[in-house]
Order: structure tokens, then sequence, then C-alpha cells
């Protein structure tokens, strides 16, 4: 989502409509407990985080498929109820598998790989931006990330 805003204004979407983007995501995002509870407390060996990560790609590819307003908020709404449900399954993915004396660093080695995955995909998305001169390719990029 680093370039929604971008590829919105690059469709012609008004500034009205761009801050009802980041709403109908934050909204999502407020309401991700409750759509993902099950997942997290059920799912075993990493498939929470990777149902999540797959729901996440979805919202992030929407936007390739169409620059529909429809779309644009779905897009927002299905990416933003997943995208932090994805953090919250790594530390069910480490409670669970560690000993509870290798919580702390455990979640400390998920973050630093959280981190520094959302430092080199932007980077890496816009480079690729950049050289290709439009934002699909970053779009796409972001999701393949």
């Amino acid at each position: 989502m680093t370039f929604m805003i971008a590829w919105i204004q690059a469709h012609g979407e008004s500034a009205a409509f761009q801050s009802l983007f980041w709403v109908v995501l934050g909204l999502a995002v407020a309401l991700f407990p409750w759509l993902w509870t099950g997942v997290l407390k059920n799912q075993r060996h990493g498939r929470a985080f990777a149902i999540l990560n797959g729901v996440t790609l979805v919202g992030a590819v929407l936007p390739l498929i169409s620059s529909a307003w429809p779309v644009l908020l779905a897009s927002a709404a299905i990416f933003g109820c997943a995208f932090f449900a994805v953090v919250a399954s790594t530390t069910a993915f480490v409670r669970r598998n560690c000993d509870a004396s290798a919580w702390a660093s455990g979640i400390g080695a998920m973050t630093v790989a959280f981190s520094i995955g959302q430092t080199l995909g932007p980077t890496l998305s816009g480079w690729l931006n950049d050289l290709a001169g439009g934002l699909s390719v970053g779009l796409l990029t972001s999701a393949v990330f």
C-alpha cells in the first residue's frame, strides 16, 4: 500500500476518494481481531501466517486488476483486515513453537525480519517503479515481495 495514493492519483481520483480509501483501510484494520481470531487460535504450523499473507496478497493485487473505485475500496478493506493480522500470526507462531523462555527473542527476531522486509520491499518496488516509469511494476513487485 506504500504507493497507493500515487496509484489513486494517477487514475484521476479526487482527494476525497483518497481519504475514503484510507478510512476504509483503517476501519478494516480495526476489525481484524474479530475477523481472524479463529484462524489465529486454531491454525498451527504457520498456516495462519500463510492464510493471512494470501489474503493480504489478494488485497494488494486488486488495483492491478481494475482501477474502478469499488475494486480499490475492496482492496483497502481486504488488505486492511489482514495486514496486521499477519503480524499477530507471527506472535502466535512463536508462542506455539518456542518455550516461554524464548518468546521474547523469537518475537524480537520476527520483528526484525518484518522491519527488514518493510524497508527493503518498498525500496526495491520504488526503484523498479522508477526504472519502469510507472506504478504497475512497483505494485506487482510489492505484492510479490
